[in-house]
């Protein structure tokens, strides 16, 4: 476990019913399982997708969608398969499904959910991009981690109605960073609560980690990278959401810990021009609004479930 015990019984006595939050749909821990087994092959992952009409559309609509912009159309699972890959296809599944679980219109009546989920896929629009950039060979895990590193703040939502929603304003009126707040008034905060989920949800380790300590990169214990990319992908989302451009200094200056903690564990990172970097930030802003359209015109609004 990543989260020591004492803390994980804090999230739940805090938290209340947590048997009221969703778990993973059998189709996406079906596909981690097939994915994780050495002796899987694409075959059965193929023919386990095929079986649930649901899942295989809405994959093939994902993967012919202006998100991946495929130069042609991809008419089967097995050529998606070839292109994209096993483990991209099972983010695919783990992020649409996380997506659909989580974009509920009661939640919106008391926290901008759409707003979250557009500053949820910048964040891994970005990661993206920092692991390419800084030839970080990730399986997919950046792209996830920055889309689910704030999953918490809608587990307070959901079970925490009366304080959290306040608390989230107040943090916005103070600017104060909400993480903070949460610390003192609860005795922890979202990164805490979506990694209690992630172990849930049986993640994997590296994952659950980057989001447990995306608020606090400096501290994490292990998979540096991947927290340091998660964390620096999450401050350039607000940044981006902002439109501030004098706040970009503030991140690009070697100053934040996420960037002091790529710079400690990656060789090669005095080479990345990271002015043009974050100019380039535009296309995953837009990138990040095409997955946002997808999910919500194929899930939100459809009684689609996998």
């Amino acid at each position: 476990m990543v989260l020591p015990h004492t803390l994980t019984r804090k999230i739940e006595h805090q938290l209340g019913d947590i048997h009221s939050l969703p778990t993973l749909p059998d189709a996406v821990l079906k596909i981690n399982e097939l994915v994780n087994d050495e002796n899987s092959s694409m075959g059965q992952i193929e023919s386990f997708v095929e079986m649930d009409p649901v899942l295989s559309s809405t994959v093939l609509r994902m993967v012919n969608s202006s998100f991946y912009g495929m130069a042609q159309e991809i008419s089967s699972l097995k050529l998606a398969l070839v292109i994209l890959g096993i483990k991209e296809i099972k983010n695919i599944v783990l992020s649409l499904s996380i997506f659909r679980m989580f974009s509920n219109r009661e939640l919106n009546r008391k926290f901008n959910i759409r707003e979250f989920w557009h500053h949820s896929a910048t964040a891994g629009q970005i990661a993206k991009s920092l692991a390419r950039r800084l030839n970080l060979r990730f399986s997919g895990e950046e792209f996830v981690g920055g889309l689910i590193h704030d999953l918490g703040k809608v587990v307070l939502v959901k079970c925490l109605p009366d304080s959290y929603p306040e608390l989230h304003h107040r943090a916005r009126q103070e600017s104060t960073p909400l993480w903070q707040l949460e610390a003192d008034t609860y005795g922890f905060h979202h990164g805490h609560v979506g990694g209690w989920l992630g172990e849930r949800w049986h993640l994997p380790r590296k994952l659950i980690t980057a989001i447990v300590y995306h608020e606090e990169p400096e501290e994490a214990p292990e998979f540096h990278q991947l927290v340091g990319v998660v964390s620096l992908a999450g401050a350039l989302s607000k940044v981006a959401a902002s439109e501030d451009d004098s706040r970009y200094h503030e991140i690009s200056g070697d100053e934040h810990p996420a960037l002091q903690l790529l710079i400690e564990y990656t060789t090669g990172l005095d080479s990345v021009d990271w002015e043009r970097f974050i100019m380039e930030l535009g296309t995953d802003v837009q990138r990040s609004a095409e997955f946002v359209s997808f999910a919500q015109q194929n899930l939100w609004d459809t009684h689609a479930s996998f």
